[in-house]
């Protein structure tokens, strides 16, 4: 995990404990849906840089300084590259020959200033080569947009009508930036049109053939599109060039789990735990055992998480630990030992999750008018 992800990570954890550890149900609740409780979870987990989307609306619930931690995942997006921005790369890039020079020059310059850390230089310099014509270069206004929507509100000010109008009308094969391509795309998929999303995510790789990133987002399209195969092969070479930390939240790991593909999908678990960092493989734990459930291998979930447990430091992570335990154990039939697991593992009185998870061994057990007691008072009792 990068410095600057700790740094994000640290601060969520302060504006979560100051809103006194509230469930992540109730935060997605509060949210109006903008986030799935599940999705709360991995933003307060950031095991990985979180996508803004996501983690501004979970901020605003917690109280948060949003400004704040707006800037402390722009610091992490700048190192991390695993964010829903197009990457930025290294110097210069070799654009298409159809690029005009003036574009290219102010393209590159930009990208030696950001190189630099001046984001502000970069910024202005883009803004001001885009005012000087009445007809301005849409390789130039993408760039910018891409690169700057989101680190200076101007820029969404200034252009928004520009990119609603290009994103749903313009000419996709007008772009030779990768950048821009992509961010099209991009914001195509988030408004549920993956068909013109597709043309968009094509003319970034034609551009950049060889980029895990342009090559996972088109596999996403792909996916979204219901044509499963293609997206196999495209997100999994995505994988293989830039593997991601996350991996069992990942679009490969979802489409691996619709085709039935389990062999794959626990190889790739598999590879992403034994790989971590011992800090980042103790926040994974419950997720590669809930692979290994889902492969058939509940006894190897078991033992897994019996000899990590203890270890886990992060409430959060550990609570989903042991609610993992509950359900491998339940899968091996061995309910008693489920619940005396989550009785006695210190956390039970004050954690509701653990409770629920208590009722529910009932449920899983065929003993249903019990669950049904549990949770109810549960519920009555908010």
């Amino acid at each position: 995990m990068s410095k600057q992800i700790e740094k994000l990570r640290v601060s969520l954890r302060e504006a979560h404990l100051r809103s006194g550890q509230m469930s992540t149900r109730e935060i997605s609740k509060r949210c109006h849906g903008a986030v799935s409780h599940t999705t709360v979870s991995q933003v307060l987990k950031c095991a990985s840089l979180p996508s803004w989307r996501s983690l501004e609306p979970v901020a605003t619930v917690l109280g948060a300084n949003v400004e704040g931690l707006r800037q402390l995942w722009l610091a992490a997006k700048e190192g991390d590259g695993t964010t829903t921005s197009p990457p930025s790369s290294n110097g210069a890039r070799n654009y298409s020959y159809r690029l005009e020079p003036e574009t290219a020059g102010a393209i590159n310059l930009a990208r030696i200033y950001a190189n630099n850390k001046d984001f502000e230089k970069a910024k202005d310099l883009l803004i001001a080569q885009v005012g000087t014509s009445s007809q301005p270069d849409v390789n130039l206004l993408s760039y910018l947009c891409a690169i700057y929507w989101y680190r200076y509100p101007e820029v969404q000010e200034k252009y928004k009508e520009f990119a609603e109008t290009y994103r749903d009308f313009g000419d996709p094969d007008e772009l030779d930036t990768p950048e821009g391509a992509y961010w099209f795309a991009r914001s195509l998929l988030d408004h549920d049109k993956p068909g013109r999303a597709l043309i968009f995510a094509q003319r970034a790789l034609t551009s950049a053939p060889n980029d895990a990133f342009y090559i996972k987002l088109h596999g996403e399209i792909l996916l979204a599109l219901g044509r499963y195969s293609e997206a196999e092969k495209e997100l999994t070479a995505a994988h293989e060039m830039h593997p991601r930390l996350d991996f069992w939240f990942s679009n490969l790991a979802k489409l691996l789990k619709l085709t039935r593909n389990f062999t794959k999908l626990e190889h790739y678990m598999r590879e992403e735990y034994e790989n971590a960092s011992p800090e980042n493989r103790l926040e994974c734990v419950h997720e590669y055992a809930e692979c290994l459930m889902l492969c058939n291998k509940p006894t190897e979930a078991v033992d897994l998480i019996s000899n990590s447990i203890q270890a886990i430091e992060n409430i959060m992570s550990k609570v989903a630990a042991y609610v993992t335990l509950s359900r491998a154990l339940c899968q091996l039939g061995r309910f008693e030992d489920a619940r005396d697991a989550l009785r006695k593992s210190g956390l039970y009185e004050a954690e509701r999750e653990l409770q629920l998870e208590f009722a529910g061994t009932f449920a899983r057990e065929g003993r249903v008018s019990e669950a049904e007691v549990r949770l109810s008072k549960l519920y009555e009792g908010g």
